[in-house]
C-alpha cells in the first residue's frame, strides 16, 4: 500500500496533548512540524500547574516542539513574538529553540468570525427614546477578562444613588440610567447578594439563538478586556460585535489593548473605550454612548450602522485563505 507524503504537521494548543502527539509524529516521520498556538501556553488561556514539577513538564514540552517546528503560527503579533523567544534554561540538555538559530517564518491567523447573511440577520428594534439604555454583555463571564473589576465599579457607583437622568451625569457623578443585561452564564443570586440587582440584569444560560437576539437588539454592548486576552490575543466576541453594527463600550484593564486598537480602527465613530475598575472612566464613556443614542433617536438614523467594510478580512474564510498563502510559501522554500 503507497504511503502518502504529507508536507507539514500542523499542531494547534491548546491542549498540549495535541502538540505532544504531533511531535512525536514529527520525529517518527520527518514531516516538519507547525505549531499553532491560540493561546500561551502557561496562563489563564492555557495550562496554570501548581505543582513546579507539572510546570516544567508543560515548559519541557513547548521548548522541544518549539526546537524542532519549521514554522509557526499565533493569534497575535505579541504572541509570535514571545513563543519565538521562549528560552532554554541554564543547564537545560533540551535543544535550542528554532528562533535562537536561525529567523523562523511566523504568521499571525486571527481566530475570526462566521459571517452572517442580510436576510439572516434578526429584526433589529429601534431604540425608544425614554426608559433605560441597554447594554447587553453577550457571552460566558470568565475571570481573565475581569468581570469583578466592572462588578465593583458597578457597585461603587450605585452606591452613590442615581438621578436616573443621563443629562445629570459627569465624571465622578452617579451611576447613569441604563440597564446593563448579561446574557449568558451569570448567576442571579450573585447580583442579590452583590446588592447589583437594580442596575444589572441576566438571563441566566440561554440557547444560541437566544442569545443571538439579544446581541443584535440590544441599545449597545459590553466588552471587557482583561489585560491578558488584550496582550495575548483578542476576545472572542469582539468580531460578532462589529457585525452588528452597534455601538460598544469597551472597558479594557490595561490601555492599548488588542480590542481597543482594532474597535479604533474598524469603527471610530461607535467605540467608547474606558477602563476597567475605574467607577468615573465608566459613567463618562456610558455619558458619550448615551448621548450618541439619543442623536441617533434625534436623527432618525438608528443606532445601528452597517458593519466596517474592514471586517471582512476577519472572517473565518479569509482567515483560512491567509493560511493557505502561509502555508504555500513554506512549501515553496521547501
Amino acid at each position: 500500500m503507497a504511503i502518502r507524503q504529507f508536507d507539514f504537521i500542523l499542531a494547534s494548543f491548546p491542549p498540549a496533548s495535541t502538540v505532544e502527539l504531533a511531535l512525536r509524529l514529527h520525529e517518527a516521520t520527518g514531516v516538519p512540524l507547525i505549531l499553532d498556538y491560540r493561546d500561551k501556553w502557561i496562563g489563564p488561556g492555557g495550562y496554570q500547574p501548581t505543582r513546579p514539577r507539572m510546570k516544567q513538564r508543560h515548559a519541557d514540552l513547548e521548548r522541544r516542539a518549539l526546537a524542532a517546528s519549521a514554522a509557526v503560527i499565533a493569534v497575535s503579533e505579541a504572541l509570535i513574538q514571545d513563543i519565538t523567544r521562549v528560552p532554554v534554561e541554564q543547564g537545560s540538555s533540551l535543544p535550542s529553540p528554532a528562533s535562537a538559530r536561525t529567523p523562523i517564518p511566523s504568521a499571525v491567523i486571527y481566530n475570526g468570525f462566521e459571517p452572517i447573511a442580510d436576510s439572516d440577520k434578526p429584526r433589529l428594534r429601534q431604540p425608544v427614546p425614554t426608559g433605560r439604555c441597554v447594554i447587553a454583555h453577550v457571552g460566558t463571564v470568565i475571570p481573565r477578562n475581569r468581570p469583578d473589576l466592572f462588578f465593583a465599579s458597578v457597585g461603587a457607583l450605585a452606591g452613590r444613588g442615581q438621578t436616573g437622568r443621563v443629562s445629570d451625569q459627569s465624571p465622578g457623578a452617579p451611576l447613569p440610567h441604563v440597564q446593563f443585561r448579561f446574557v449568558g452564564n451569570l448567576a442571579p443570586e450573585f447580583l442579590r447578594q452583590s446588592n447589583l440587582e437594580s442596575a444589572i440584569t441576566t438571563t441566566g444560560l440561554v440557547s444560541r439563538e437566544a442569545a443571538r437576539l439579544e446581541m443584535w437588539n440590544a441599545d449597545a454592548l459590553l466588552l471587557l478586556t482583561g489585560a491578558y486576552v488584550g496582550h495575548w490575543g483578542y476576545s472572542v466576541k469582539l468580531f460578532e460585535y462589529l457585525q452588528t453594527g452597534r455601538p460598544i463600550l469597551c472597558l479594557e484593564e490595561a490601555p492599548g489593548s488588542n480590542d481597543a486598537r482594532l474597535l479604533r480602527e474598524l469603527a471610530p465613530e461607535r467605540c467608547f473605550i474606558g477602563k476597567l475598575g475605574d467607577a468615573d472612566s465608566l459613567i463618562e464613556q456610558v455619558n458619550r454612548l448615551c448621548a450618541y443614542l439619543a442623536e441617533a433617536v434625534r436623527s432618525s438614523t438608528g443606532s445601528s450602522v452597517p458593519a466596517s467594510p474592514g471586517l471582512a478580512r476577519f472572517s473565518r474564510a479569509n482567515q483560512a485563505a491567509e493560511l493557505a498563502r502561509f502555508l504555500n510559501t513554506l512549501i515553496k522554500k521547501n
